[in-house]
């Protein structure tokens, strides 16, 4: 038995140790209480819960939580905004409500210009909040008035305003932009499910994928991508998909292109697709390896996440496999060159979180307490 959990480590070690390629260490900052003026010490590193630049590459926002649980259980959460050229300068503190300790729970998006970011979950569901980067006043408000559920923010526009995929209690969905007052206006509501998948890089288009539920029996259903503009609902482009359970997608190469990919267990080839956003034609494909995936852009780069497993030449627990952590790519959407390549680790390290600007030049890796900015090699 120990003979199995040192091949597992050393297996498990050398799937993660080699991955790391393209990336030029910029900075690297220790985040401790001293540098956000807490009032303890943590026993722990601090938990990074959400990560992002912001649009203009200037800065980066950063939501970090500190907590000593072998003595008095005490728990202090901020979100900070730091220069992203020198991230050991703090542009502005706001002390936040005590945070999940969940990877991928939280979300920090931003308008087009950098103005305004908002934060989901704000403590809890119920809430969110806007942070006005000029004045540097936060907006916290209630942004699920009226309906059973919500999801987290996918973008900040005009106004400004969240927005928020949701449900209704009669299994029909809405598409909500909430204002810092908790208004929601204007409110888009669909007949059955939809899944909100990005907002374009100028926060004036949004892309949804609307399955055909008409037969509730199956697993599989036919798919539709539809862009609409933000401004007036109008459609910008529409197209049919290959039956499956579900679909993520991200635009890229500044909205010009729009890429899909499917959930791996429901599709007989696993592969990202990108097709031209005016005129629907499909302009690369690449097959993927089984496994889940987080797909997103940045610039014209593809950012893929894909989860895998470790097969073992021995059996551990009635099992010959083990999940591992994802592996980043940033790479090309049109010619599949592989620009960089990091390790994610799995879910249960929650003092792990990474960031790539949107114009795919930089990536920030908080891990163990320590926030690296690096620049990616062209």
């Amino acid at each position: 038995m120990l003979r199995g959990f040192i091949c597992l480590s050393l297996l498990y070690v050398s799937a993660v140790a080699a991955d790391w390629a393209g990336l030029q260490q910029q900075s690297e900052t220790k985040i401790t209480s001293q540098m956000l003026g807490t009032s303890f010490e943590g026993d722990k590193p601090p938990f990074v819960w959400a990560m992002s630049f912001s649009p203009d590459g200037k800065s980066l926002a950063v939501g970090v939580q500190f907590a000593r649980k072998k003595k008095e259980l005490r728990f202090q959460s901020y979100l900070v905004l730091v220069e992203a050229a020198r991230p050991s300068v703090v542009l502005a503190k706001f002390e936040t409500p005590t945070q999940v300790e969940l990877r991928h729970l939280h979300t920090i998006v931003w308008t087009a210009d950098s103005k305004f970011l908002a934060v989901t979950p704000w403590g809890d569901w119920e809430h969110a909040a806007v942070v006005d980067v000029d004045s540097g006043q936060l907006h916290a408000f209630r942004d699920r008035v009226g309906v059973p559920w919500c999801g987290g923010a996918a973008g900040v526009v005009s106004g400004p305003r969240i927005v928020l995929q949701c449900h209704l209690g009669n299994s029909d969905s809405t598409i909500r932009f909430v204002g810092v007052d908790g208004s929601a206006a204007p409110e888009w509501t669909f007949h059955g499910l939809v899944n909100l998948l990005q907002l374009s890089p100028d926060r004036k288009v949004l892309a949804l994928d609307i399955p055909d539920l008409a037969d509730k029996t199956r697993l599989n259903h036919p798919q539709e991508v539809v862009l609409l503009n933000i401004a007036d609902r109008s459609e910008v482009r529409r197209w049919s998909l290959l039956e499956a359970q579900s679909y993520s997608g991200s635009f890229t190469a500044s909205a010009a292109e729009f890429c899909t990919v499917a959930d791996p267990n429901t599709v007989g080839i696993h592969e990202i697709v990108c097709r031209n956003v005016k005129t629907g034609d499909v302009t690369s494909k690449s097959t993927l390896p089984r496994g889940p995936v987080r797909l997103s852009a940045a610039g014209d780069k593809l950012i893929v996440s894909v989860s895998g497993v470790v097969m073992l030449p021995f059996r551990l627990f009635g099992t010959d496999f083990v999940f591992k952590g994802a592996q980043m790519d940033l790479s090309s959407a049109r010619a599949g060159q592989t620009f960089a390549q990091w390790p994610e680790p799995w879910n249960d390290d929650v003092n792990f979180a990474s960031a790539v600007s949107e114009s795919g030049v930089s990536v920030a890796i908080a891990d163990s307490g320590k926030l690296r900015v690096y620049r990616v090699a062209q």
